[in-house]
């Protein structure tokens, strides 16, 4: 026996942690920019959440269960390019979710265990701790010893929505934490990357999403930095305007846009430069240059993994979902979700 549906869209935010743009982790140009775009990314995420209940059996002898179906798209995608580009689909039990918040606990109470009392007066591990334990809010729904009732599902179904999307954003700070960190500390660093890998596990990150996180990190490294003296020096870059947004740099921006890079300009392999907020977003669409459209990745091998440059753009993908006549629909037979079900 299958509910109605009710689902729920939020646009995801995942506004910087100015702690962790601050800190000496990501003071690097190269750290902060990527941190950024993966930010920048996650922003243009949709979150579709579905809730069928079934029974445990064909009999329907014992209570039912609920299985909340999320379904993560690009909010920037029409509905044609949804059935196109990528998408994923978590699927679990409230008490999946539960049990996992209680274990990503312990892993984050493990991992501040393994610093040593120095490690932990630095501003870097103060940001990620606060970036870590930012999943942990007070609004995670409550246990209830009896059956779901469309009261409790309603709770649960915001709930776990926000729970999931701040998740999200831990698992980008933390996937760029390990590949930047100084990894002095091997016990350290061993316990975040199981953290961020059961992280991935849990939201069912797949293949194509980690592809695009590869190459979107080899297109954000090989931006450099451009030297303003050096351009107010030369008479062709005098006036230079970004062919992006079209302003030029103001020299009168706060302390906090240049601490943010918002108005610094960079470079691509090409020796085109722009302004780095304006080629980030860029790359959320195509990682060529917005000029002469040359790759801004060369062949590389990235974690046994070779990226050619015809690969630059965004990964077009196909994704079947056992799950899309749920979301799609009113309802959905207990057959179609047989193999989704986690008991």
């Amino acid at each position: 026996m299958t509910s109605p549906l009710t689902e729920q869209c939020l646009r995801r935010r995942a506004p910087i942690s100015r702690s962790l743009v601050k800190c000496e982790l990501f003071a690097e140009s190269s750290s902060r920019r990527l941190l950024k775009a993966r930010h920048q990314e996650f922003e243009q995420l949709h979150i579709r959440t579905a809730v069928i209940t079934q029974p445990l059996d064909q009999e329907d002898r014992v209570a039912p269960i609920t299985l909340y179906l999320m379904q993560i798209v690009h909010a920037s995608l029409s509905s044609r390019d949804h059935e196109q580009r990528g998408q994923w689909v978590v699927c679990r039990r409230f008490s999946e979710f539960w049990h996992f918040r209680r274990a990503l606990l312990e892993q984050i109470k493990a991992w501040e265990a393994s610093l040593s009392v120095q490690e932990k007066q630095e501003n870097e591990f103060i940001a990620m701790s606060n970036s870590l334990r930012r999943a942990f809010g007070n609004d995670f729904p409550r246990k209830h010893i009896r059956i779901d009732t469309p009261a409790i599902i309603a709770e649960r179904r915001v709930g776990l929505q926000e729970f999931l999307q701040r998740l999200l954003t831990v698992y980008a700070d933390a996937s760029i934490y390990i590949e930047h960190s100084r990894q002095a500390n091997d016990v350290s660093h061993r316990h975040m990357t199981a953290m961020c890998a059961a992280i991935s596990e849990f939201l069912n990150v797949p293949p194509w999403q980690k592809e695009l996180e590869a190459m979107q990190t080899l297109a954000v490294m090989a931006l450099s930095d451009v030297d303003e003296q050096e351009m107010a020096l030369n008479p062709e870059d005098s006036g230079y305007k970004c062919c992006i947004c079209m302003n030029d740099d103001d020299e009168e921006a706060t302390a906090s846009v240049h601490l943010l890079g918002e108005d610094k300009l960079v470079r691509l392999p090409c020796s085109h430069h722009f302004h780095e907020d304006c080629i980030l977003d860029w790359f959320s669409t195509s990682m060529t240059c917005p000029l002469c459209r040359n790759s801004v990745i060369r062949v590389k091998r990235w974690r046994g993994c070779v990226f050619e440059p015809s690969a630059a753009r965004c990964v077009i993908v196909t994704l079947q979902l056992e799950c899309a006549s749920a979301l799609g629909t009113e309802e959905s037979s207990s057959s179609e979700l047989g193999s989704k079900r986690l008991l």
